[in-house]
């Protein structure tokens, strides 16, 4: 019996402290810095231009603006000083998403009202 304390005590700390290195691990591995959408874009097998939206570091647009036009897209308008919209083919989104100045990627798309709401309409006085 006393033998198998110190085993015990063994096993209970590598229990304990599993869950922490896990944790740790997920951590260090970078996260994808694009939304869902552009999540599926990039992974699709067909390749396809995506409007983006880059939100880039502070002081960094013209540097991921380069960056853009280096690999081959284009960069169309800037957001103020720390967004920008670029076409982007999407096998290169992942690429983009992981430049050290870019904070995130979002699929840039016409925003529509409900359609609910577009057809509401306004009784008229008589």
């Amino acid at each position: 019996m006393a033998h198998t304390r110190p085993l015990f005590l063994l096993l209970l700390c590598v229990l304990v402290m599993n869950p922490p290195l896990a944790a740790a691990q997920d951590a260090a591995q970078p996260r994808p810095r694009l939304d869902a959408y552009l999540r599926a874009a990039a992974s699709a097998p067909e390749q396809t231009t995506q409007r983006v939206i880059v939100r880039v570091r502070a002081g960094a647009r013209d540097t991921v603006r380069a960056a853009i036009a280096e690999a081959g897209d284009q960069a169309i308008s800037g957001l103020g000083a720390s967004s920008l919209v670029a076409l982007v083919r999407s096998d290169r989104l992942l690429t983009l998403a992981a430049h050290e100045d870019v904070l995130g990627l979002s699929s840039d798309g016409k925003v529509r009202p409900h359609a609910g709401a577009a057809e509401r309409r306004v009784p008229e006085s008589e």
